[in-house]
């Protein structure tokens, strides 16, 4: 009979095939079941990853399941699994024979299903698998091949070459050397056996399986590092030791370097069950660290004591001083306070330390002759009083001696800081001088002229008004230009404001004269103003009044409170003009003069007439 699987299926009981049996979907067998394959009977189908017969089996109980393959003459496949993945058996007899063939995921001491796991580490050398064949009729040698999935190989298996695997068998409690040949590609190990049980497939074991390699040599100053043991054994950590804590001591995992020389460095490492515990020794030499000591170089002047001498240290590690030194550098130069012009040495030495290799670098002490030290003060512009302050722009060619300066004339300027302060008009020396010591002689003083002019200052006095007959009012007066926040108490003498003008005199217009200021830092500008007496009648009537100013001129003057147009005629006695001018009247005061030297001494009338004026007076012309 025949059995045909195209799909996935989970038999329910054993079955015997004596044609064929075709395996194209998993075929899942229950603990104990028995697939059995008579003589002339055959197993064929694509085997697959998804197309093969998992042989299940119960760890708890030892119950296996297992395909039984009878009068097996050549090579065949028995494409066998476990519940997750294809685990194939290939068997090449010398002589017909029957097997059955097994196969469970998590290799055991024992290689049973019920056995004693390995441990993680130790499956970190095998394909974590076991294959049970049997025969159970038949002589001579067999060739056997398994094949496997990556996802099942130790990490360490899955690196090594074809050489160091190949098929392992069991003896009921140890697993034996890999034998045969394998693929760490193709995942496929084939071995010649004539005995049967549990095979494996494994890895050549490490003849040593914890090495401490030696440690290369290093310097005092080198960062921590690790000693760089390893071991098959990875539960246990590896610890190490130092036999000289004054040349390095262990920090966590790591060797950390505390001085120079050499020290013993053990790695130990205890069993974990399967490895025996292990302890290597290694030697550790550290050697000096290069350290530069340098005498700085320095300059002084001739004459001058010798400067503080100073050294600079190049390459101290883990931020260390002079001070971690056992004897520290002494520093020393031949030159003296009196030694000429010239170059000295600066020598460094006397310094030991057990953990630097110290270079000495020598300095140099340079001896300078007395120098010349040159201003350059450009004359100042000329200043106007009240200007803010400047500054003096006097330079040197040599920068380590301040520049001073000083004024001949403090009340036109004084020296603040870098700056020149102006105080008042006029002129003042301002001479650069600039010391010396024992590096420099002193500078030939510069002298330079400041000019400040006077600041204009515009005096105005109002112009005013009064009414004939009144007392002259007070005059205000204003000022434009002061500088500084001064005022008019600034002045050396105050203005005085004088007009013409008395309490009887006449309407008319009269000057306000400004005079008598004095400054010494103003140049005073007056603007005069003037007075306005207006007549009795105010400011709404007009006004005439006639008089000689002279005995020639007959002067008119004429209020308005508006523009008018008017004709003035002066009449004799008999009534017959004898003068006549036209007169344009502006509103104020304006004034006209009417030459009368040809006429004869007398009584006359002068009137003032047009349109809304109409004004008259009576004058004596005498000569």
């Amino acid at each position: 009979k025949f059995i045909e699987v195209n799909a996935p299926v989970t038999v329910n009981r054993a079955f015997t095939v004596s044609d064929h049996l075709k395996v194209n979907g998993k075929i899942t067998l229950r603990p104990l079941d028995l697939v059995h394959v008579l003589p002339g009977g055959i197993i064929n189908g694509t085997f697959t990853a998804s197309n093969y017969i998992a042989t299940i089996s119960n760890s708890a109980t030892g119950d296996l399941s297992m395909v039984q393959y009878d009068g097996l003459a050549s090579s065949v496949t028995l494409p066998v699994g476990s519940a997750s993945n294809y685990l194939p058996v290939t068997l090449n007899p010398a002589s017909s024979s029957n097997f059955t063939a097994t196969v469970f995921e998590g290799i055991t001491y024992n290689g049973t299903i019920n056995g004693t796991p390995f441990t993680p580490s130790e499956k970190q050398n095998v394909v974590n698998a076991v294959w049970g064949i049997n025969r159970l009729s038949g002589t001579g040698s067999s060739t056997i091949q398994f094949g496997w999935t990556g996802a099942l190989e130790g990490s360490t298996f899955a690196t090594l070459s074809n050489t160091d695997i190949g098929i392992i068998t069991n003896n009921g409690s140890t697993w034996s050397l890999p034998i045969g040949t394998a693929n760490n590609t193709t995942n496929i190990a084939t071995a010649s056996v004539s005995s049967f049980g549990p095979f494996g497939v494994g890895a050549v074991p490490q003849t040593q399986p914890f090495i401490f390699n030696a440690l290369p040599p290093k310097t005092y100053g080198n960062p921590d590092f690790n000693g760089g043991a390893t071991s098959l054994n990875t539960s246990q950590p590896i610890v190490y030791s130092s036999s000289n804590p004054s040349v390095a001591t262990i920090v966590g995992s790591n060797i950390h370097i505390t001085g120079a020389g050499s020290a013993t460095i053990t790695a130990y490492q205890a069993s974990d069950g399967f490895y025996p515990p292990a302890s290597v020794s290694q030697p550790l030499t550290v050697g000096k660290a290069p350290l530069t000591i340098t005498a700085d170089n320095k300059t002084k002047f001739q004459g001058q004591a010798n400067p503080a001498l100073t050294i600079t240290y190049t390459s101290f590690v883990y931020a260390e001083t002079a001070t971690a030194l056992l004897t520290p550098a002494a520093i020393s130069t031949t030159a003296v306070t009196a030694s000429p012009a010239g170059t000295y040495p600066i020598t460094v030495s006397g310094a030991t330390s057990n953990n630097y290799t110290i270079i000495f670098v020598n300095g140099t002490l340079t001896v300078l002759p007395q120098q010349t030290q040159t201003i350059t003060f450009a004359a100042p512009a000329t200043k106007t009083y009240g200007n803010a302050d400047f500054p003096h722009g006097a330079t040197s060619t040599n920068n380590t001696i301040p520049v001073t300066l000083v004024s001949s004339n403090t009340a036109v300027a004084t020296i603040t800081g870098s700056n020149i302060h102006i105080v008042g008009a006029g002129t003042s020396t301002i001479t650069a001088s600039q010391a010396g010591n024992a590096g420099y002689f002193p500078a030939t003083d510069v002298a330079r002229t400041l000019t400040v002019n006077k600041a204009n200052l515009t005096i105005r006095v109002r112009d005013t008004l009064k009414t004939q007959g009144q007392p002259n009012p007070p005059f205000t007066i204003t000022y434009t230009g002061f500088v500084l926040g001064e005022t008019a108490t600034n002045l050396l003498t105050a203005p005085v404001a004088t007009t013409t003008a008395i309490d009887i005199s006449s309407p008319g217009y009269y000057p306000i004269t400004l005079g008598s200021a004095t400054s010494n830092n103003y140049n005073i500008i007056y603007t005069n103003g003037r007075l306005t007496v207006l007549p009795l009648t105010g400011t709404s009537s007009q006004y005439m009044n006639a008089y000689m100013s002279n005995s020639t001129t007959l002067t008119i003057r004429v209020y308005s409170p508006n523009p008018q147009l008017g004709d003035i005629t002066v009449y004799d006695r008999n009534g017959e003009p004898v003068r006549r001018k036209n007169l344009f009247m502006p509103v104020g005061f304006i004034s006209t003069d009417i030459p009368v030297s040809t006429l004869p001494s007398g009584i006359y009338i002068v009137t003032i007439r047009g349109e809304g004026v109409d004004l008259q007076k009576t004058i004596s012309i005498i000569k």
